[in-house]
């Protein structure tokens, strides 16, 4: 039996010597579209599963098989119910994979393709941050497992790359930046979140070109995930400027047609990713900094009422987005705040509070300047109309109307997302 012990072990046999592409799904045990049926007996019927909603086997793997059919690719499924059932892709006989399967003798979650292709199936429940075990299950702490495998991808010698998601409804973006904390992650090699953020929860539409991750093969041979996040800022703009024009409603009409990104422009990809990116962005900044500005002014004008920063988790999601500055002085001093006690009768208390909410005031208009500033260059926006915003928010009147004020900003931009 594989399993996490031995699972990094074996990983690094097969990457040592094959070009990877490794896929890994979590709560990836799923009985199709139609959803399952138990009868009396607790037998399941299994009904086809689409091509669109195939969590095992998404349309950027599958198509990735048939495109670079030379190249290895190793499906790791987890989902405490494999304890007791097959994957539906070894079973699935409406696929070019059917009849290419034996199980492992030696491994018996170990299914392997003569098509140069291997999924391996882990029936534990996993964990990655603070998490209690409860009801007497066991949840494995997964977080050493892939920041070693993640280490070992981004070596520059080892020919494969990774993706990660967790078809659970938490937002694992938030685990790449876990990841980074601890060991050297090259996010050209490895992919964790392919919905980069977007929270779409459990069932969503894979072919959908923003959860359509690119894997090519570059100028020198070998496996690359094409992270728009790393394309150049002109780069960007072009490819805003090529597509935001374009009647694209053919994209809309048979998703569930296999290989319906199959061959289209990477371009063309890239654009739904950038867009839906910035949609995520624009709605981040509006639940973070500028939600925060507000709590700030009602922090000030009702000192006595005490604080509550719930969207501090806003921030952790941003910083695993985008490199800017360093966060992590703005959190802290976030959290000094949210643990004061308003009711304190230190005679000292509203000095230091006022102190601290000041300081970091300022530097929320700072980061908010850079944050609008890297999104907005690429819409060929006027950084001065950027700066006007800022001080017209400032100096608002009433400053209830600051969420307000940014939706009516981003609003008259037009940015077509």
């Amino acid at each position: 039996m594989i399993d996490f012990i031995n699972l990094n072990t074996y990983i690094s046999n097969i990457i040592k010597s094959n070009s990877t592409i490794i896929y890994i799904g979590v709560g990836t045990h799923y009985y199709g579209n139609n959803n399952n049926e138990i009868d009396n007996n607790t037998n399941i019927n299994l009904k086809e599963w689409e091509f669109k909603y195939n969590q095992q086997f998404p349309p950027f793997i599958h198509d990735a098989k048939l495109k670079y059919f030379d190249k290895k690719i190793l499906i790791i499924l987890i989902d405490p119910a494999f304890k007791n059932n097959k994957p539906y892709i070894v079973t699935d006989s409406n696929n070019f994979l059917d009849k290419s399967w034996t199980q492992s003798n030696i491994h018996s979650n170990l299914f392997e393709s003569d098509m140069n292709l291997s999924v391996i199936t882990i029936s534990e429940y996993i964990k990655w941050g603070c998490f209690n075990n409860t009801n007497d299950i066991i949840y494995y702490d997964i977080k050493p497992f892939l920041c070693e495998l993640c280490e070992l991808i981004s070596n520059p010698d080892i020919d494969s790359i990774l993706f990660y998601h967790e078809f659970t409804g938490k937002n694992t973006i938030l685990l790449e930046n876990i990841i980074k904390e601890s060991v050297c992650f090259d996010n050209n090699k490895i992919c964790i979140d392919i919905t980069r953020g977007a929270d779409l929860s459990c069932y969503f539409n894979l072919t959908d070109p923003e959860n359509y991750p690119i894997i090519i093969v570059d100028e020198d041979s070998k496996l690359k995930y094409l992270n728009f996040l790393n394309l150049d800022k002109i780069k960007i703009r072009d490819i805003i400027s090529t597509f935001k024009e374009i009647n694209l409603d053919f994209f809309s009409i048979n998703k569930n047609e296999s290989n319906i990104l199959f061959d289209k422009p990477y371009e063309l990809i890239l654009y739904f990713q950038i867009i839906k990116y910035d949609s995520i962005l624009i709605n981040l900044i509006k639940n973070s900094i500028i939600s925060t500005l507000r709590q700030f002014y009602t922090m000030t004008e009702k000192i006595n009422y005490g604080s509550k920063m719930y969207f501090l988790q806003y921030f952790h999601v941003i910083k695993s987005q985008i490199n800017l500055i360093n966060f992590d002085i703005i959190i802290d001093k976030l959290k000094i705040i949210d643990n004061i006690n308003l009711n304190n009768s230190d005679k000292d208390y509203e000095s230091n509070f006022n102190k601290i909410h000041n300081s970091l005031l300022e530097e929320f208009y700072i980061l908010l300047k850079l944050l609008l500033n890297n999104l907005l260059f690429k819409y060929n926006i006027d950084m001065d109309y950027i700066e006007n915003f800022i001080f017209q928010l400032k100096n608002l009147n009433n400053k209830y109307n600051i969420i307000k004020y940014y939706d009516n900003f981003i609003n008259i931009l037009n940015i077509k997302t």
